[in-house]
């Protein structure tokens, strides 16, 4: 236990910014956008961290093939950016939840001044023991989450359990390849205490064996 508790410190220290909220508005007013009047392509250049921006995002909601009545998912939302993005264009309806607190505080402020925080909401969770029923979520959704996790087959598991059935793991992550160790530091970890890449042999294997459970 304190390991792991030890392991979300880090995380959070990783991710973590003080007052966070204030800062991305204090960004936003500097770039000249109406702060009152606040449109999903304002905040573009700066809420979705992972590779491939607002474009990976919008690639990943296509293939899903998802309708308005579904609701969603968003494990390690960050400030929001996905959430936002879909519930924006395609209606949808999202919960994310985020093991740093402040991400979810920030995501939080943007949807209510966006106007749709009728369609997203956001906690503060680890994504390893989510607090919400069985069989509730049409899709499960995660963008660049498990390198950040060491023992990946309680999320799979966790995934698994929070689906309806025929719903949808919608993953987008940062795999290892054959070219050797991670040059550190990364985006997604400053050392090796946060960095847990796998391969897609392993994450295929752990995916196999949290759905024969």
């Amino acid at each position: 236990m304190m390991q792991l508790r030890t392991l979300n410190e880090n995380i959070e220290k990783h991710y973590g910014r003080p007052d966070l909220g204030t800062l991305i508005l204090a960004a936003l007013s500097k770039a000249v956008k109406d702060l009152d009047n606040l449109t999903a392509e304002d905040l573009a250049p700066i809420d979705e961290f992972h590779i491939r921006g607002r474009q990976a995002t919008m690639e990943l909601a296509h293939i899903l093939d998802l309708n308005a009545d579904m609701h969603i998912l968003d494990i390690g939302c960050g400030i929001g950016g996905p959430s936002r993005l879909i519930a924006h264009e395609f209606g949808y309806r999202v919960t994310g939840i985020d093991l740093t607190d402040e991400y979810c505080r920030a995501a939080s402020m943007i949807a209510e001044r966006l106007g749709i925080s009728h369609l997203v909401s956001y906690r503060q969770s680890d994504a390893l023991s989510l607090p919400f029923a069985d069989g509730i979520f049409d899709v499960v959704w995660a963008q660049h989450a498990a390198m950040n996790i060491p023992d990946k087959a309680p999320l799979y598991r966790e995934a698994h359990r929070l689906l309806k059935r025929g719903g949808a793991l919608a993953i987008y992550d940062v795999l290892s390849g054959p070219g050797g160790l991670i040059i550190l530091p990364v985006p997604w970890a400053s050392s090796s205490e946060t960095n847990f890449t796998s391969s897609p042999e392993e994450m295929r294997n752990l995916l196999e064996r949290s759905v024969s459970k």
